[in-house]
């Protein structure tokens, strides 16, 4: 049982890496081509459909591939990431069947939640550090730094529609993709399982 264990940590560690790897490479194609949403939890979500092993290590790597090494404090947004892994696997305690619907729920749970994490955390960064705003929210946060509101709550109020978007998506293709992620390692352990018969 001790040895099946470790093994089933490796190959979430494993999923994990991948994942973080694989948010890597859509960091670098929204960055590019200016896509207005983040979509840099979907591989985290997806990790975390599987266990909390994989998604924190997915969640973690991430951030630690990408920060701005000239600045630490971009460091502080794996919380948001941490907060999807946490958020998946309190609702999948919960209700152990996945659907649609539980998908839906922790989308917009999710959504409220990283928006106030993220706007908290924006303006800390920028206060201190002079952290630049992202482009998913700049326009908003401007809008609405015009019209007089305070930087904690323009921050807020910017992520909201952007992370609605953004988490509704990255929730429901994070399921998919852990459903391949299943599909293969039932398929692994079958063939492993035939070899040790043999």
């Amino acid at each position: 049982m001790r040895n099946f264990s470790l093994r089933t940590f490796f190959i979430h560690l494993a999923i994990g890496l991948v994942c973080g790897m694989l948010n890597t490479v859509l960091h670098i194609l929204v960055v590019k081509y200016s896509i207005p949403l983040f979509l840099d939890t979907i591989l985290t979500a997806a990790a975390s459909f599987i266990s909390c092993t994989s998604g924190v290590v997915a969640a973690v790597s991430y951030h630690l591939i990408v920060f701005d090494k000239t600045n630490l404090s971009d460091l502080a947004f794996v919380l948001c990431s941490l907060t999807v892994v946490l958020g998946i696997r309190l609702a999948l305690r919960k209700q152990h069947e996945e659907n649609a619907i539980l998908c839906l729920i922790i989308s917009v749970i999710l959504a409220i939640i990283i928006s106030f994490e993220g706007g908290i955390i924006f303006s800390i960064i920028f206060t201190h550090f002079h952290y630049k705003e992202s482009i998913r929210t700049s326009y908003a946060s401007f809008v609405f730094l015009k019209s007089q509101i305070p930087l904690l709550v323009s921050s807020i109020l910017a992520r909201i529609p952007a992370n609605t978007l953004d988490k509704i998506f990255s929730v429901f293709a994070g399921w998919y993709i852990s459903k391949g992620f299943r599909i293969c390692l039932k398929k692994a352990k079958l063939q492993s399982e035939q070899i040790s018969v043999v």
